[in-house]
Formats: C-alpha cells, sequence, structure tokens
C-alpha cells in the first residue's frame, strides 16, 4: 500500500474535532517574535453540485440527489462555507496584525482574482461577504474571454506530450506511489472501487441491467498526455469510477440526511474515505506529480509569483479547481500529504492552500505554508468558524528546503523554488542524459539498473534511450562500467 494512506488506519484521516491540527491563530509568543506582512492564498471553490453523465446516472439504480442549482454550480452550503471560512479569516488576520475591523481601511489592500467560471466567481464572492462586507472589494476575472471559458492562469492542460515526457511522468507517478509502487495504489483503488459499486447497487442499475457496466475496473491503467488536454490516467472504468466517486461525495455532503447521501444504504466514515480516495488518488497521480505540475501550472506559477511580490496587496485569493491545487503542489515539491478530517484528503472543496510572509526582528523575511479546509463535520454540520472554533489547518512541507524552528521557510527559498519552477517549463522536455530511472539524478542507482536490464532482474523504472552511455547500439554491463566512470569524474548536468 502506498505511503500516502493505510488502508488499516482509514478512519483516523476522519476524527472531527472542533480545533484541528495547528488551526488556531498565532499566539503572543510567536507574534513577539514576527509581524505579518502579507497573506496569499490558492484555493478551490466552494461546494458545488454534480455534473452527472448518462453513463453516471445509468450505474445505480437509485435517484441521484437533486440539487437546487444548475450543473457544476457553487450550492447554498457551498456558499455559506465561504462565507463562513471568509469571516474566519478576517478574524486570523485581525488578530494577526495585518488588518483592523476597519473594511474601508483596507479594501485596497485585497486582491481575489477567480477562473472565469461561475462557481469559482460566486466562491471569491461568498468568501468576501464574510471576509470584508462593506468595502465593497470586487472579484476579480478576465473579462476578456467568454464567461464560463477557461483563464490560462488556471487551465491545466499539457504543453508536453512527448515520448520521453510521457515517460518520466509515469517514473514519478511510479516514485510517488510508495512502497509497491503505482501497481499497489492501483490495486487499493479496485478494493475501493467494489465498495462504491456495492453502495451504487450497481448490479441492479440499467447499465448492468443491459450488460454493459456490471463493475467498476481499471486495468492496466495508464498515464495519458494529449497538447492542450489536461492531463489524465485512463484505462477500463478510471473515469468513470473517477467522476462518480466525486459526484457521490458532492450528493454526501449536500443531501438533506446522511442516508438520503447514500442512497438510504448509510455508510461508515471508513467506506466513505474510501470513495474519497478514488477521485483523490487519480487526480494527484495525473496532475501532482513534480513534472506535469510544472507543466499544468506553469501560467498559475507565474500569476503566484507576481502577487506575492506585489507591494500594492497585503492580501490575494487566487480560485480554481482541484486540479490547480494538485499541479501546484507538485510543481513547489510539496511532500506527501493527507489531510485529515475529510474524504477529500488532497483537494478538499474550499480548501485553500496558504502562504503567509512574516516579517522578524532582525527584518528577514519569513514563509509559512499550510492547507486550510474545512472538516467533514464543519461542512455537514453548517458550522460557523471562529478563532475558537476555526477550521482544519495542515502544514505542508517542501522538498530540499529547512525549515526554522517556528515552521518557517525563508523568503528567498520560497521565491527560489518558484522561480526554479517556472525556469523549469522550458525544459521539461529535454532529457538529463544518463538519468536512466528518470528521478532528475545522475547517480549510481542508473548504473545498478542497467545491470538489472542487462541481467533480466526486475527494476522499478528504466527508460532505454538513456542507458547506452557508451554509444554502441546495445545496453550491457559495459553501459554501467562506462557510466560509474563518467559519475566518478562528474558530468555536465547531472545533479
Amino acid at each position: 500500500m502506498s505511503r500516502f494512506l493505510h488502508i488499516a488506519s482509514l478512519t483516523a484521516v476522519l476524527v472531527m474535532v472542533c480545533a484541528p491540527l495547528r488551526a488556531q491563530a498565532p499566539d503572543d509568543q510567536f507574534l513577539g517574535k514576527y509581524q505579518l506582512r502579507k497573506m496569499v492564498m490558492v484555493g478551490r471553490h466552494g461546494v458545488r453540485s454534480a455534473s452527472l453523465s448518462k453513463g453516471e446516472r445509468r450505474i445505480t439504480p437509485h435517484p441521484w440527489h437533486q440539487w437546487s442549482v444548475g450543473a457544476g454550480q457553487l450550492t447554498e452550503r457551498g456558499a455559506l462555507l465561504e462565507q463562513y471560512m471568509g469571516c474566519y479569516f478576517r478574524a486570523w488576520l485581525t488578530k494577526a496584525g495585518l488588518f483592523s475591523d476597519d473594511d474601508d481601511r483596507h479594501a485596497a489592500d485585497c486582491y481575489v482574482y477567480a477562473n472565469t467560471m461561475r462557481r469559482t466567481v460566486e466562491t471569491a464572492s461568498s468568501f468576501l461577504q464574510g471576509f470584508m462586507p462593506q468595502a465593497g472589494v470586487e472579484v476579480v476575472y478576465n473579462k476578456d474571454i467568454a464567461f464560463g471559458d477557461m483563464d490560462q492562469v488556471f487551465n491545466n492542460a499539457s504543453t508536453y506530450a512527448g515520448s520521453y515526457f510521457l515517460a518520466k511522468v509515469k517514473a514519478e507517478a511510479e516514485y510517488a506511489s510508495g512502497p509497491g509502487g503505482f501497481a499497489a495504489v492501483v490495486d487499493s483503488m479496485q478494493h475501493n472501487a467494489a465498495i462504491l459499486a456495492s453502495v451504487l447497487d450497481l448490479a441492479g442499475s440499467p447499465a448492468c441491467q443491459q450488460g454493459d457496466t456490471c463493475s467498476l475496473t481499471f486495468p492496466e491503467p495508464y498515464n495519458y498526455l494529449h497538447k492542450d488536454w489536461m492531463p489524465r490516467i485512463r484505462g477500463g472504468r478510471i473515469d468513470l469510477t473517477r467522476l462518480t466517486a466525486g459526484n457521490f461525495i458532492l450528493q454526501h455532503y449536500d443531501a438533506p440526511s446522511p442516508d438520503e447521501g447514500t442512497f438510504g444504504l448509510g455508510i461508515s466514515d471508513d467506506d466513505l474515505i474510501r470513495i474519497g480516495y478514488i477521485k483523490e488518488m487519480w487526480c494527484f497521480l495525473s496532475m501532482g506529480t513534480p513534472s506535469v505540475g510544472k507543466d499544468a501550472a506553469h501560467h498559475l506559477l507565474v500569476k503566484l509569483e507576481n502577487v506575492l511580490q506585489d507591494d500594492a496587496h497585503h492580501f490575494v485569493y487566487l480560485v480554481g479547481h482541484d486540479s490547480n491545487l494538485s499541479s501546484l503542489t507538485g510543481a513547489l515539491g510539496v511532500k506527501p500529504y493527507m489531510l485529515p478530517d475529510t474524504p477529500e484528503m488532497k483537494t478538499p472543496l474550499g480548501g485553500k492552500l496558504v502562504l503567509e510572509i512574516w516579517e522578524d526582528e532582525q527584518g528577514e523575511a519569513w514563509v509559512g505554508v499550510r492547507y486550510v479546509y474545512q472538516s467533514l463535520r464543519q461542512v455537514m454540520e453548517l458550522m460557523p468558524l471562529s478563532l475558537d472554533c476555526p477550521p482544519a489547518s495542515y502544514p505542508l512541507e517542501l522538498t530540499g528546503l529547512q525549515p526554522n524552528d517556528d515552521g518557517l521557510y525563508r523568503w528567498q527559498d520560497v521565491l527560489s523554488l518558484i522561480r526554479r519552477a517556472i525556469d523549469d517549463y522550458g525544459t521539461l522536455n529535454v532529457p538529463l542524459s544518463h538519468d536512466v530511472n528518470l528521478d532528475g539524478v545522475v547517480d549510481m542507482l542508473d548504473a545498478v539498473d542497467i545491470v538489472k536490464y542487462s541481467l533480466d532482474q526486475p527494476f522499478k523504472v528504466f527508460y532505454q534511450p538513456q542507458a547506452d552511455t557508451n554509444t554502441d547500439g546495445v545496453v550491457d554491463t559495459g553501459d554501467a562500467i562506462q557510466l560509474a566512470r563518467i559519475i566518478a569524474g562528474g558530468i555536465p548536468g547531472s545533479r
């Protein structure tokens, strides 16, 4: 099983408490050491209605929940929850000393930018109703494109789809899957899909009765990249299962009762997490690894760098989608995480990636990075948020950067990380010579894999075009020896 989620302890992910992990406002001791200078958030829109395809309607004999808004739109619950989030962040920023109680004084400090879609714009507007209701802060969106079209900032379409880039993306998904690799994650999702099929009563559905879909299976899944399309993992019933799992969670959130939200069956928290895991992990493995993240999130990274350095605004909120959060965390090298208290353990609805810029007594700038979101209980019970009952907050770690004792990263290090991710965009499809296992480093592990390949021994990842080190047209132990010599003497581009 993947290091991201141990099935034996799934229920621990849904510990529902009023004050989740590290969600409190900074205490007096912290505020004695640091002064908050800016907050930038990248968020996913709030709870929306489902967009049910004909295929999804056919795989259950039960009627789906009837939403009060059109397909894919922000629900009343979603709007209210986002308003609660706005109230909480205003209280938090006031406690931290960035804002006062005077809306008019701070209106010009705020910049809220949303994708050009109804649910993202309405999410931003709902947030502002709680955050700064009297200031008249406008939601900014790109009015040069048709409303409902994707803004380039939030567009996750692939730029690269060549054989080398695809091999690299597959390798990164393999590494990200942890012990057992990609196959172990697929096995776990196959088991979870069987739970979803049982909840749907797939066996009694029109799809099964008519003989076309009696199980949710995905043999031999594969990464699918196509220029100008969003990255996907496909194979068998993956698309149908992923979309259905996501829509089941939406129904569970919005139905009048838990019983109605589960087609009258009622399910355990453990099974709810397993169903959420299907959607979350397919999205993560499709878009949340470094190379595909840097490709898909390139324009969002550029926007993020700009707003972080914009001295005119001290509060910035960029509102997009789960795919934006997946690709952004992948591009920034966020270490593996599983958010507790929610079935959406990667990119929960209404969740926000928060970057706080602090200044210490010596004038040095530091950055705090965390994920803030509402727990399942807060979503289901429509719980108002406050400093005494805050949303869940989970600290995120950045690969390659060392935090200080207070969990903060140097500002210049974070800015350099973002700039490298932007700069890497132009070289994503340029092979790193001799990187046989496609892990971004040329070392003896590459030589070892050449030996394994030559002896027909198992290996995790092997990209053969990189392995013919001595360029004799044959991959054998001679290439491993040559690579070892190159490594010992140092080679350009290795790291």
